[in-house]
């Protein structure tokens, strides 16, 4: 048999264990309110669905490169190849070094203009590095523009020795071409006419 305290003391224990055991629905019940309230106040995100592009790594459009206008005397919009010789200009500022006429903002600024011819003179020869024989390629001035003052030019023939006085029309365009730079812009050359003076 067993002492009596030990007796009285299994009986409350066995209560105590009954009483936690009645507790824990309503326990459970309360945990379950508390979470509901969580899940209220938890914030709703609305998502923005991505381009699909986005995933590709989306390139920026490039930026349309502005269009400028050079006016230059119709002298100068004569050029190309003829056969095997080729003819083009050069044009040179009041320092008398080459300029880019794409770049002039005033026509003014444009002082000389030669017109230069190329070709291989193949009756005449020298020797390359390596000793060989080579047609000797030829350049030169054809013919030369200075200009007088802010409408006149002065154009020397170099072939015939003659000179003539020439006046600008900056206003009567002749010919507009297209020409697209190695930065992507545009620049539109408007040639004006040019009359020779009496």
């Amino acid at each position: 048999m067993l002492p009596h305290a030990l007796t009285l003391r299994i009986p409350m224990a066995v209560c105590i264990c009954f009483a936690l055991l009645a507790g824990l629905p309503a326990l459970a019940q309360k945990g379950k309110k508390h979470s509901k309230k969580e899940e209220e106040k938890i914030p709703v995100y609305n998502y923005v669905i991505d381009d699909p592009m986005d995933a590709f790594g989306r390139q920026p459009q490039p930026q349309q490169a502005p269009t400028r206008t050079v006016t230059l005397p119709e002298f100068c919009m004569h050029g190309g190849t003829v056969a095997d010789t080729m003819y083009w200009y050069e044009h040179y500022d009041a320092a008398h070094k080459i300029i880019n006429p794409d770049t002039l903002t005033d026509h003014t600024l444009l002082r000389y203009v030669s017109l230069m011819e190329s070709y291989t003179d193949r009756e005449h020869t020298y020797k390359d590095a390596s000793g060989k024989l080579q047609p000797l390629p030829v350049s030169k001035i054809i013919y030369r523009y200075d200009r007088l003052g802010a409408d006149k030019w002065l154009s020397v023939n170099y072939k015939t020795n003659k000179t003539f006085k020439l006046q600008d029309h900056v206003n009567d365009i002749v010919r507009r071409d297209t020409i697209r730079s190695t930065d992507g812009s545009s620049v539109i050359r408007a040639y004006y006419r040019v009359s020779q003076l009496q």
